[in-house]
């Protein structure tokens, strides 16, 4: 009986441990996974976006919402016990209104509201998606704000350390050296920053824009996001103008 009861404690334990190391910062069983941005829909048939967080509700029950929306979940903003749903998880969940600026040298500012816990302010379109490993801001007409990586939603220097560890994206634009010599972890940022870039071996060619791209322009082949100051240097020369295969997070293009 004592070795049952020994048995059944254990386990709890383990089930505990397991909801906090599995569960971090809304970045669900581990960083790589969080690939979706749930939303609510309040009254107004506005909505508000969960990002880096979890939908949740404190006493009922979250009523889902089945929409065409390719980029998560909708939920209704009121639970089954007409309380607001909250995003926890995030660190904007214990804060009131904040304009958050992102952390990028276009820095956008971005709202979150104080009614709806956690989430973003209302919209009446869609302000925000995750591509990959980074997260794309908009305005109404659908044109890319800024782009960020989604480990720079975190709460903490050292949630946000971990989660590039785990997602294995130091260095520029979340590449570590693709070709030559693999590339150097890149220094982590400080809070509210972007890691400086990994060095990415000795191929000259690799790129993310084409020739004549600047700070803030869109980059090649059809990938989302603009082009960071520190990423000039992924910019093709005028003897190679076109950058071509560039694959966000996943490899350099080739200039040509």
């Amino acid at each position: 009986m004592k070795i049952r009861l020994y048995l059944i404690i254990l386990l709890v334990c383990f089930s505990l441990l397991c909801v906090v190391f599995m569960n971090k910062e809304g970045f669900k069983s581990d960083y790589s996974d969080y690939n979706s941005i749930d939303r609510i829909m309040n009254s107004s048939n506005e909505y508000a976006y969960c990002v880096a967080g979890t939908v949740t509700c404190n006493d009922g029950t979250l009523n889902k919402i089945d929409d065409d929306y390719t980029g998560g979940k909708t939920y209704n903003f009121l639970c089954s016990d007409n309380t607001y749903a909250e995003c926890k998880g995030n660190f904007l969940h214990n804060k009131d209104y904040l304009n958050w600026i992102t952390p990028t040298a276009r820095q956008v500012n971005f709202s979150f509201s104080d009614r709806y816990k956690g989430f973003t302010e209302p919209y009446d379109y869609i302000p925000i998606d995750i591509s990959g490993n980074y997260i794309n801001f908009y305005d109404s007409n659908n044109t890319v704000l800024d782009n960020i990586h989604k480990c720079e939603m975190l709460g903490s220097q050292q949630e946000t350390d971990e989660c590039y560890k785990q997602t294995n994206t130091y260095g520029i634009n979340g590449i570590s050296g693709i070709s030559g010599t693999p590339g150097t972890p890149g220094t982590p940022g400080t809070p509210g920053s972007t890691g400086s870039p990994g060095s990415t071996g000795s191929t000259p060619s690799q790129c993310i824009a084409n020739y004549g791209t600047n700070v803030g322009d869109p980059l090649c082949c059809g990938q989302k996001g603009i082009l960071q100051y520190f990423a000039s240097k992924y910019v093709c020369p005028s003897s190679a103008p076109t950058c071509s295969n560039y694959v966000c997070g996943k490899s350099y293009g080739t200039c040509s």
